[in-house]
């Protein structure tokens, strides 16, 4: 399989987040979340604003959102099935699946405690020209390459 540029890549993206801020409203992935909790307490008929109070913002279920959200597990799931079941040597190891698991629950986390996830903030909150959402940017970029570059053991010129 032949891998995009990244500009084909930033084309799509530019256009998929234009659609759905023309369709519904803009990508923002971190929310859905919330709408599953409040979907699962409302099929077991647990007073979700009892529960937890943050859960009370969820009083219509946005279905649409449970959809991209599925959409993003099968589209992570997707390749490795094309490639034949193929997948790096990183995904092999039992613990890496475990770190990945528990950085998804941290991020998501940090996530919900920041109002809102990375593609809510950096790619709608840039496809609004939002004062917020450019400011994001800009701090993911300088907090984030430092951090990638360590993480890969670039920082000391070498690749991992």
């Amino acid at each position: 399989m032949r891998r995009w540029a990244w500009w084909q890549a930033g084309v799509c993206l530019g256009i998929v987040s234009w659609l759905s801020i023309v369709i519904c409203r803009p990508i923002s992935v971190s929310s859905g979340y919330g709408y599953i909790d409040a979907l699962l307490l409302r099929i077991f008929r647990i007073p979700w604003g009892e529960v937890n109070p943050y859960l009370s913002r969820y009083q219509r279920i946005d279905f649409w959102l449970i959809g991209v959200l599925l959409g993003l597990v099968v589209a992570g799931a997707l390749p490795v099935r094309v490639e034949g079941g193929k997948t790096t040597d990183t995904l092999k190891k039992k613990h890496s699946r475990l770190q990945a698991v528990v950085g998804g629950v941290v991020m998501l986390a940090g996530a919900r405690l920041a109002g809102g996830c990375t593609s809510g903030h950096l790619i709608g909150g840039l496809a609004l020209l939002s004062v917020s959402g450019i400011v994001f940017a800009i701090g993911v970029f300088i907090g984030g390459i430092p951090v990638a570059r360590w993480l890969t053991g670039q920082h000391r010129g070498r690749k991992r």
